[in-house]
């Protein structure tokens, strides 16, 4: 087996990609920290005024509520209420509820919190008793999605860069069976990537294989396949890249290719 250079760019490629899905997974699991704790801290905040506070004598409450598909309402409300020393107190409470709505034609109730005024509970939110929840578990999916994503994407760069050092280092070229080739999409319109399903033999474990930026080698049902040393696999671009090899060899890889594909062939080592 001889020894081929990767292409250049590969290494800085399968990285900086890497590192975008893991700063998109960081994102995601920020923003559902943020939404968990803000809306968790809410929903306490709620609960203990309303179980240790003190009940207003004059209490009037307004402000709105956002539907989203009426499935997320996030109510934003604007409370003045009157404390037991007759003081007028200014407070704002919001609060996300899924699915669970405020039965807004009773008339609300307010306690506060007699040590911090800006602390107040309307009985139209402390009746939520489970539409918050649902709307924290939105929250934890945002944090496990990300965590998610990054492991993924991280486990997934590892595995490409293994597979093309494995394959650099000398390969066999396989005509493995194609079992289904599927291109990928944004917003309906065809990607030049795709995500190639083959099994190397007939009673071998299939394996998938992203190729991105080109089409692999296929020839009717069979697509080119590089086996390193190791056994570790790579479908590459029909131009063979992440290999970067000199013309000729690519073409005499293509003639062998063809060879493989034809009736009753075996695999063959290069």
């Amino acid at each position: 087996m001889t020894a081929h250079p990767l292409a250049k760019g590969f290494l800085r490629s399968t990285l900086v990609g890497c590192a975008v899905l893991v700063l998109s997974g960081a994102g995601m699991t920020l923003l559902g920290g943020y939404l968990f704790h803000d809306s968790y801290s809410t929903y306490r905040m709620v609960q203990d005024v309303w179980s240790h506070g003190i009940e207003a004598q004059e209490a009037n409450v307004e402000g709105k509520v956002t539907s989203r598909k009426f499935i997320f309402d996030e109510y934003k409300l604007d409370v003045q209420y009157r404390d037991a020393s007759g003081v007028v107190h200014r407070a704002a409470v919001e609060m996300t509820s899924i699915i669970q709505g405020i039965d807004d034609k009773v008339e609300p109730s307010v306690k506060y919190d007699s040590n911090d005024f800006t602390r107040v509970s309307v009985s139209w939110l402390h009746d939520l008793s489970w539409g918050p929840w649902l709307w924290l578990l939105v929250g934890l999916a945002f944090v496990g999605g990300g965590i998610g994503l990054a492991v993924v994407s991280v486990r997934s760069a590892v595995n490409q860069l293994r597979d093309a050092s494995s394959v650099a280092k000398g390969f066999r070229v396989v005509a493995a069976n194609l079992l289904s080739m599927k291109q990928q999409e944004n917003q309906g319109k065809p990607l030049p990537h795709f995500e190639v399903t083959c099994s190397l033999s007939a009673d071998a474990k299939p394996i998938t294989r992203a190729v991105k930026d080109g089409q692999p080698l296929v020839e009717g049902a069979r697509v080119l396949v590089l086996v390193g040393e190791d056994g570790r696999a790579v479908v590459p671009r029909d131009d063979f890249y992440p290999l970067a090899l000199p013309e000729h060899e690519s073409q005499q890889l293509r003639m062998q290719f063809r060879r493989l594909s034809g009736p009753a062939t075996t695999d063959e080592n290069r």
